[in-house]
């Protein structure tokens, strides 16, 4: 389980407070922490901290215990002088534990004051220096153990003190920007991008960070050791009580990948669009022409051959001329398919209540269906013409497939909190249950060519329609009671 960018700011918070002798871990807080890792984390900060606490205890014992020796020194120093004890072993052993004490001073633990078979005050001192090299180097390896945890992440990790200066960073952080210690972050920023002094302005960054609380972002293009152009984005927030800066950075090499992948794909989609708009021209006028020409002719023929020959091959011409009319119809299908969302339609307010009533005047209603208004419609601010293919093709489909003497087209609406909900329900001759997905399909038709005029196209207009205004479309059917057509469209 990974830590989020929260998490690893309050790690390197809670570092900070044990640097400096606090710790605000409890450990009602690290068992209530749901993240496995993050829970790790404190549960070894926390005692870590006891240890530090207790190092630091025993820390100041060993530099009580230095100073005695070192007056102790002074004191056998000074014997040997009185008692006239060999010059050459005291300066050896003198040398010796001087040696030792810078050595320890220096954090390198590698070597030890021998003891010899004398017993005598040089040995003790020994002994004395020896087990506080050993009490100095468990103290080491804490700090050591934060410093794994620092460079176990792999985003780039500095802390500043409340002036700006970088007084703790990580290996991803040198990794990504170099030789950084004892910089002022603005110089290491800098380094790579000039212009980003605008940004990090020193006086400006204390004030809106530090004393404001406020978080600065930003992206900054960094040459790591590698000489590798990488990326960044940069998140610099305050530490809490205003002790310093805590910067984040994470490498966005996949999202601008990501990002310029996505340009390619649009550019290649403007394309095939354009293509997609040569083809449509080619379908509207060089096959749609030839189809105009077939159904005349077949007219003709049918005309000039009435009366002269036997009924079935009158009803093969008759079934000639409404299949090529069914053809021009589903070019037309086509054509208004594939404009849905390849044209930007303009958009305007319209009464959605004038809209129906006057596509309702231009419908085909050989059955005279009644249509009924159950409630009053909303105003839209939309693609009027989209609405009118909408309701034109649902309204039309309902009317097609009544089957009742009394047919009946109930239309409403209810207003919901992000979005106006449409029915249009019909008593025709319903729908079979697992036939409710296959409808919305181009091309998709349930009943045969004789039995009713369909091109399976009109219902796929419907979906794509709703579909672009961030709505919904389903139904509810039963065979012989009736279908009701649902569709969202948001506000």
């Amino acid at each position: 389980m990974k830590l989020d960018q929260s998490q690893v700011k309050k790690i390197i918070e809670h570092i900070a407070d044990i640097n400096a002798g606090e710790c605000n871990i409890t450990n009602n807080q690290v068992e209530q922490e749901n993240n496995i890792l993050m829970r790790d984390v404190l549960a070894g900060l926390l005692v870590m901290h006891e240890d530090l606490k207790h190092e630091n205890t025993q820390r100041k014992n060993a530099q009580n215990k230095l100073s005695e020796l070192n007056e102790i020194l002074l004191l056998e120093k000074n014997k040997l002088l009185e008692t006239r004890i060999s010059k050459e072993y005291s300066s050896k052993r003198i040398k010796d534990a001087i040696r030792l004490v810078m050595l320890i001073g220096a954090r390198n633990f590698s070597e030890k004051m021998s003891v010899s078979s004398e017993g005598d005050e040089f040995d003790g001192l020994a002994v004395g220096l020896n087990m506080l090299g050993e009490e100095l180097e468990s103290s080491s390896i804490s700090i050591d153990y934060l410093n794994d945890v620092l460079d176990s992440v792999t985003e780039v990790l500095m802390v500043t003190d409340n002036k700006g200066q970088i007084i703790l960073f990580n290996t991803a952080a040198k990794y990504n920007f170099g030789n950084i210690d004892g910089k002022k972050v603005i110089e290491a920023f800098n380094s790579f991008q000039p212009e980003i002094n605008s940004i990090l302005e020193e006086k400006a960054l204390i004030k809106l960070i530090l004393e404001k609380q406020k978080v600065k972002r930003f992206e900054i293009i960094v040459n790591n050791i590698k000489g590798e152009s990488i990326p960044l984005e940069i998140s610099i927030s305050p530490m809490k009580n205003n002790k310093g800066l805590v910067i984040i950075g994470r490498n966005i090499s996949e999202r601008k990948y990501a990002e310029k992948e996505r340009e390619k794909l649009l550019s290649q989609l403007y394309n095939s669009n354009d293509e997609l708009k040569e083809m449509m021209y080619i379908v509207s006028h060089d096959l749609k022409a030839p189809l105009r020409g077939i159904s005349t002719l077949s007219d003709w023929i049918i005309e000039d051959l009435e009366g002269k020959v036997d009924e079935s091959v009158n009803e093969n011409l008759i079934r000639l001329s409404n299949r090529v009319t069914k053809m021009y119809h589903l070019l037309e299908g086509i054509l208004g398919y594939s404009k849905i969302g390849n044209e930007f339609s303009r958009k305007e307010e319209f009464d959605l209540n004038q809209l129906i009533h006057e596509l309702i005047e231009t419908l085909e209603n050989k059955n005279n269906v009644k249509i009924i208004f159950d409630t009053s419609l909303p105003t839209l601010n939309a693609s009027k013409i989209h609405f009118i293919q909408l309701f034109q093709n649902l309204i039309s489909n309902a009317i097609k497939y009544i089957d009742k003497p009394e047919g009946r087209i109930n239309i409403g609406c209810s207003e919901k909190p992000q979005f106006w909900q449409f029915y249009v329900k019909d008593n025709g001759c319903g729908i079979e249950k697992k036939q409710h997905e296959k409808i919305f399909k181009i091309f998709q038709t349930l009943h045969k060519t004789e039995s009713f005029e369909n091109t399976g196209i009109g219902l796929s207009i419907v979906k794509k329609i709703v579909t672009q205004n961030n709505g919904e479309v389903w139904i509810e059917s039963e065979l012989t009671k009736g279908t009701t057509f649902f569709f969202t469209i948001q506000k």
